[in-house]
């Protein structure tokens, strides 16, 4: 990576992490959230249409991104599509003060590379929701983390604590913004297991599926079974061996 580049990611880096009301505190000199409410909510406004515009322009995933850029984006990162479904969503509307319900499909999707599963949801033909999980070795005697945008914990198959070597995150972020720069930050600072120790946390559902009683486990078993049998085997984890 040249320094341009370099300049360009760490830009980003902060764009991801912008806090509109700590800056507008600062620049008011005041700790009252609502003296300091308005120039939040610009300092807001300004920024989603800026950081949409970076992201952009680097060919990296942002707000209100297409379905279709989407994926070619995640192609572009190596990822390829495991499984897809239709899911039905109903929505209320009044034409001539009627209330007139209507129905649209949405796509849920699963991603996989090695060592790392996404899966996203559409919404009226934009993307919805990202959730990418993976296992992240950190090398040994470098004290790095995975930034703050990724969830999850260290894992040790014996302590179970913060071991100096071996240490591996088990872990997850959305991928709704900035997903090429925060996969190229991992990649920098450590390396993704192509075979998970541990299975993060896993949401692999719709949320046409929320709307009634459901068990997440049975239709993240579910969505697991339609995966290739070498992908099955990769996300299950030692423990579920």
């Amino acid at each position: 990576m040249n320094k341009l580049e370099e300049a360009m990611g760490q830009e980003v880096d902060a764009a991801l992490r912008f806090d509109a009301l700590d800056t507008a505190e600062k620049l008011l000199g005041t700790t009252d959230r609502e003296a300091a409410m308005p120039l939040t909510m610009a300092l807001h406004i300004q920024h989603i249409e800026e950081k949409r515009a970076l992201l952009e322009m680097l060919n990296d995933t942002h707000s209100q991104i297409s379905h279709k850029q989407f994926m070619e984006i995640v192609s572009s990162l190596g990822f390829v599509k495991m499984h897809e479904h239709v899911f039905k969503i109903e929505d209320d509307n009044y034409i001539d003060g009627k209330q007139v319900t209507t129905t649209r499909d949405e796509l849920m999707q699963v991603w996989w590379r090695s060592g790392v599963l996404l899966d996203c949801t559409t919404w009226y033909e934009q993307i919805n929701t990202v959730n990418v999980y993976y296992n992240w070795s950190i090398p040994d005697g470098v004290e790095v983390y995975p930034g703050p945008e990724s969830g999850g914990c260290i894992i040790d198959k014996e302590t179970r604590g913060w071991p100096t070597t071996g240490r591996v995150w088990v872990g997850h972020h959305d991928g709704r913004e900035g997903l090429r720069r925060k996969l190229q930050v991992l990649e920098q600072r450590g390396s993704f297991l192509p075979v998970w120790k541990e299975r993060p946390f896993l949401w692999l559902l719709d949320y046409s599926q929320t709307r009634t009683d459901y068990d997440y486990k049975q239709i993240n078993a579910e969505v697991i079974a339609t995966l290739p049998v070498e992908v099955q085997l990769a996300i299950r984890g030692e423990e579920q061996k």
